[in-house]
C-alpha cells in the first residue's frame, strides 16, 4: 500500500511533508480495525492541531442497549451535550424535533466541494484525504476544515 500511495504521489508538491503521517497510520500495529482508524484519527487530529477530544463511545456510562437515534441522544445528554452535528446522510435517521424534545440542538453536515489542483490532470473530487493533504499545504487543509461545509 506504501509502494502504491508512493508511486501515485512522489511528484505532488506535498509528499514530503504528508507521507510520514500517513506512513505512520498504515505503519500503526494495530491488528483491531477500531483502534486502527482510532489511532489514525487521533494522529490526523494532532497533525492539524484539532482541540478536539475523541471519546469512544462505549466508554459512556448510558444503556448500551440502546440503538439508534435513542442512543445517540442518551451518548449526548451523559456528555451534557447541547448540540449534535451528523453526517448529512443521517436525514432520515434523526429526527430534529426528537432531539429538542430532550434539549439538544440537531444538524446536518454538508460537505462543500474543493477543488484543487491534481498535477496538471482533470479534477477528480472526493478522492481521499491522502490525496488532499498531498497536493495541499497544512494550512489550506485548516481552512477547509473551518469552512469547508455548511450545516443544516
Amino acid at each position: 500500500m506504501l509502494r502504491r500511495i508512493t508511486e501515485a504521489y512522489k511528484k505532488s508538491p506535498h509528499f514530503t511533508s504528508a507521507f510520514p503521517l500517513i506512513e505512520d497510520c498504515i505503519l500503526c500495529n494495530e491488528n483491531n480495525l477500531f483502534r486502527f482508524i482510532f489511532y489514525s484519527l487521533e494522529q490526523l487530529k494532532n497533525y492539524f492541531n484539532i482541540p478536539a477530544r475523541l471519546i469512544i463511545s462505549s466508554s459512556v456510562s448510558i444503556d448500551h442497549a440502546l440503538k439508534s437515534e435513542m442512543k445517540v441522544i442518551e451518548i449526548c445528554r451523559a456528555l451534557k451535550a447541547t448540540a449534535y452535528i451528523n453526517p448529512l446522510g443521517g436525514t432520515g435517521l434523526y429526527s430534529q424535533k426528537n432531539f429538542a424534545d430532550r434539549g439538544i440542538g440537531l444538524s446536518f453536515l454538508k460537505s462543500n466541494e474543493i477543488i484543487y489542483p491534481q498535477f496538471n490532470n482533470k479534477f477528480i473530487p472526493w478522492l481521499s484525504m491522502i490525496d488532499v493533504m498531498m497536493f495541499n499545504s497544512k494550512e489550506k487543509i485548516k481552512e477547509y476544515l473551518s469552512s469547508g461545509y455548511t450545516l443544516i
